[in-house]
Parts: C-alpha cells; structure tokens; sequence
C-alpha cells in the first residue's frame, strides 16, 4: 500500500456521507483540514489506552537544570517533544501539560537505576514542605507548570537525569502522509470531520445526528476501559 492511500480511503468514505463524491461542494483540501480537526479533538476526548500509537519516551535519560539555589529541577517540555512527519512541522504534547504520563528520575549515575516520580498539583506543593511528606531522592515528585518539568528531588552533586513518558498529537493527514493511530478510531473521525462540515454546510440536524454517532461511540469506549488492578489490591485478592 502507498502512502496516502489510506487517508485517501478516508477521504473517500467523507465525500460519500457528504454526498460529494465529485468534490463539488468541499475540495480535498477542507476534507484533509477537517479530518485532522477530527482527529485532534478525538485524541482529546478519548481514553489514552486507546492512542498507544501516540505514546512516547525520551530515547535516553535527559539532563535536568538545577535552580538557583537548587531546591529543585527543571526539564522544558519544548526539548522533549521530536518532529514528526511531515517533516515541516513539529508535533506537540497531546492536552498540553496533560501529555506527560509519567516520569522517572535517575538521581546520579550510573544511568541505569530509576525511581518513578509521583506527581503533584499546584495546590498541592505546600505539602510537601512537610518533613513527614517531603521529598528526596527516594521519593521524588513532579510538578507540569508553565511548559516545564519541575522535578523535586534532594541530588546535590550530580545533575540529575529523567526519562519522560508522554502523549504526542496525532500526525496531521496529507494526500502522502497516513494517520498514526490505530485504525479502529478512523470511523469516529469520519463521523466527527462530517458533522464538522454538515455544519459548515448549514445542514444542522445532519451535523447534530453525525455528532451523537461519534460521541455515543467515545462513550461506549471510554466505559469499557477497565484499568489493570494494582498489586494487592482487593479486587486481585477476590480473584485468585
């Protein structure tokens, strides 16, 4: 298969439910934009479990700067995220801040021994000035605030170093660039880019129909997701 022939399939399937197929009313070029607005807002809206295509993580432990005094860390979130086809854009964090899924913190070398950092809120940073809930190198803990990584940790000889799990965007469609995620979501795209451009269209009831198809089929999957039980958890406990 070449590539572009499945976002062609898409486009496709889009003219027919628009009753277009000739391009009269929308050109590809509105189906291609709509699509990607689809797409952005169905990564949005659905569970992360579904979008492991977008899934991704430093491809090596990354330094962290140290503050002044160093009563903290800081890792920019604008040097983790890679380019992503097409090559002329950058893809950012999926949901912002919210696309950091988890971070690991290497507190001195070797590189090799990581502890899993716990995140925290803003509202919650007062908490741990508590000696009884502080935190160090043992237990460190993460704050997402103005487009950066803030690590709390104790290291105070070696730079530190994390490795940062995170959601990308999807990679935007083009005549010769497919998408990424997983093709079971191709459909809920279809219906969301057709009720997008039914609205354009000024054809309201089709656009609200098109729109309750795709929002009914996120909240089936959304329900179904059931997260995997924690070690010693009671619901493990009444199983075995």
């Amino acid at each position: 298969m070449a590539a572009g022939d499945v976002t062609k399939t898409l486009t496709d399937e889009l003219s027919l439910r628009l009753e277009d197929p000739n391009e009269t009313l929308f050109p590809i070029a509105a189906k291609l934009q709509f699509l990607n607005k689809a797409q952005i807002r169905l990564c949005n809206l659905i569970h992360p479990a579904y979008l492991t295509e977008l899934e991704g993580v430093t491809a090596s432990p990354a330094s962290l700067t140290p503050s002044s005094p160093a009563a903290y860390f800081t890792y920019s979130l604008a040097t983790m995220v890679p380019a992503v086809p097409p090559a002329s854009t950058t893809s950012g964090l999926l949901l912002g801040g919210r696309g950091v899924r988890k971070v690991k913190y290497y507190p001195s070398t070797p590189w090799t021994t990581g502890v899993w950092a716990t995140e925290i809120s803003v509202d919650e940073l007062k908490k741990i000035t508590n000696p009884y809930l502080t935190y160090s190198d043992s237990y460190p803990r993460y704050l997402v605030f103005s487009n950066k990584i803030i690590v709390y940790a104790t290291a105070a000889t070696t730079a530190p170093k994390v490795d940062v799990y995170y959601l990308l965007q999807p990679t935007a469609l083009t005549a010769s660039v497919d998408p990424t995620i997983n093709a079971g979501l191709f459909h809920i795209i279809v219906t969301l880019a057709e009720a997008m451009l039914w609205g354009m269209d000024g054809k309201l009831e089709r656009r609200t129909s098109a729109l309750k198809t795709a929002f009914d089929e996120i909240q089936i999957l959304n329900a179904r997701y059931e997260p995997a039980d924690g070690v010693g958890t009671d619901t493990r406990k009444t199983r075995s």
